[in-house]
């Protein structure tokens, strides 16, 4: 889950940065500031980042004017420093992010320049290989061990909740239910499973009875 950054910043930083990602933004494909920051942090490594100059906090007299929306101050106006709003999956702190933005920023308008290390390319490359063999043999592994489809399908309460992977006297509420769906369904819907031919009737039959049990069950 995407936590809220308050990342302060000058407001000619916060302008041009906005302005970076609106013109960026081709055919409504909605790219925000914190996927900018984010592509920045994926892509470049991070000693690069942090050799970056911080674009800084605004200075005393770089001031937004706000209106309080609620409690006691409602409709009061009140100086706030500029600030950028960014998304991130994990807690970055502000000046990692302004020194990625501003990163990009350098990047578009030609002040720097990246040259590819293959050496290091060639090593991520067979690292993200051994990783996508893996993920694929723990797939298999979890398919052996997941639970055989139902000659009759699922009829019964007790069988809705062997099929999610509950005890035949459980209890969970409709939460549990939907987390256990989601998460078996990740493993076994048909977009997951590739060549309709390779992936077999098994895993098909899986989804399928994995949707009844959640429509017996009420959630």
């Amino acid at each position: 889950m995407k936590q809220a950054h308050i990342v302060p910043c000058s407001s000619r930083f916060r302008q041009e940065i906005e302005a970076l990602v609106r013109n960026r933004n081709v055919a409504n494909d909605n790219i925000g500031v914190g996927d900018l920051a984010r592509s920045i942090m994926l892509l470049i490594p991070n000693d690069i980042i942090q050799a970056q100059p911080d674009p800084g906090e605004p200075d005393k007299n770089d001031r937004d004017i706000v209106t309080v929306t609620t409690g006691k101050a409602a409709g009061r106006t009140m100086p706030r420093k500029p600030r950028l709003q960014v998304r991130m999956p994990q807690p970055t702190d502000p000046a990692t992010i302004r020194k990625a933005l501003g990163l990009a920023l350098s990047l578009e308008k030609g002040w720097v320049n990246l040259a590819l290390d293959q050496q290091r390319a060639d090593s991520l490359a067979k690292k993200l290989e051994f990783a996508e063999a893996e993920l694929a043999r723990m797939q298999d592994v979890l398919g052996q061990l997941a639970f055989q489809p139902l000659p009759n399908g699922v009829k019964t309460r007790a069988e809705a909740l062997y099929v999610l992977g509950f005890a035949p006297s459980a209890q969970p509420s409709q939460a549990e239910i939907k987390v256990a769906f989601r998460q078996r369904a990740k493993l076994f819907h048909p977009d997951r499973q590739g060549d309709p031919q390779a992936r077999g009737l098994a895993s098909d039959q899986r989804m399928a009875q994995l949707s009844a049990a959640v429509k017996l069950l009420g959630a």
